[in-house]
């Protein structure tokens, strides 16, 4: 997990000239050296910071490597950044998801989970109110509750209740009104390369590959939309507004309910050398 210096200080001072990259509504940004001290200028900062008010009236801090993926996203829910109140994320140095989990009003609230290289749940953690009720092993299989009990998933079907959880597996897929196509179609017309990134990667061109998570819920609506591979700021925030603008979809359906799924999307792309 990446550890980072705290923000709170930081955001007292005056924040930088991201350059033009930057549009309005961007947010403001906060540039720092390589030992998380706070520089005048982008030209000079190893990280930077990105504060930006989402729509649901949160503010969502992302950490970055100058040019590259995303070290860090924290949410909270007033602007002095005190009270914890929504998506955590932490990356590994190559941009992929380390863990995540939510807050709620300051106290950890539903499922943390960890992953390992290949984006694949190797550990869940899941909270009520800031404690801790059960540790799921899903490599093993086994889930340690936090009275002591154990439960053995192996000797078991996985028939769960339907009225809050969030599924990855269910029985009848959500699915994007025209199916899979459509929705790649969506994501290709929608999704531009941003003019930031072809400066980074040059004149030799690159490859760039962001994966995203969102939930579909029991209407069809996209939220809790967050990714799992981090690319680069700009990228990042052009992914993340294709995915948060989508479409409504018909929603999954678990044990003959619509129940809420949560869907993995990839973007992959190549800038051409010139």
């Amino acid at each position: 997990m990446t550890k980072l210096t705290s923000i709170l200080v930081t955001l007292l001072l005056t924040t930088i000239v991201f350059t033009s990259y930057a549009q309005k509504g961007d947010g403001d940004f906060y540039a720092f050296d390589e030992n998380f001290k706070t520089v005048n200028s982008l030209d000079v900062a190893t990280y930077f910071l990105n504060v930006r008010k989402d729509a649901d009236s949160v503010f969502v801090c992302r950490y970055y490597q100058k040019n590259g993926p995303m070290l860090r996203q924290e949410t909270y829910k007033d602007k002095t950044l005190k009270i914890k109140h929504g998506r955590f994320v932490w990356y590994n140095e190559g941009g992929k998801v380390d863990s995540t989990g939510i807050f709620v009003n300051g106290l950890k609230d539903g499922d943390f989970d960890h992953y390992d290289d290949t984006l694949g749940t190797i550990d869940t953690y899941a909270y009520k109110n800031g404690l801790l009720e059960f540790h799921k092993d899903h490599i093993k299989k086994f889930i340690y509750y936090a009275n002591g009990n154990v439960e053995d998933l192996n000797l078991k079907s996985n028939i769960a209740d339907t009225s809050s959880k969030i599924f990855t597996t269910v029985q009848i897929e959500s699915e994007f009104n025209g199916g899979q196509k459509a929705w790649s179609k969506y994501v290709g017309k929608n999704f531009a390369i941003p003019k930031r990134y072809e400066a980074i990667v040059g004149r030799k061109g690159g490859r760039g590959k962001v994966t995203g998570y969102f939930t579909v819920d029991k209407i069809g609506k996209i939220g809790d939309v967050w990714l799992a591979r981090s690319c680069e700021w700009s990228v990042d925030i052009e992914a993340i507004k294709v995915f948060k603008n989508g479409p409504d979809w018909t929603p999954a359906i678990q044990n003959g309910v619509k129940v809420k799924s949560r869907k993995r999307q990839d973007i992959s792309f190549i800038v051409d050398p010139y």
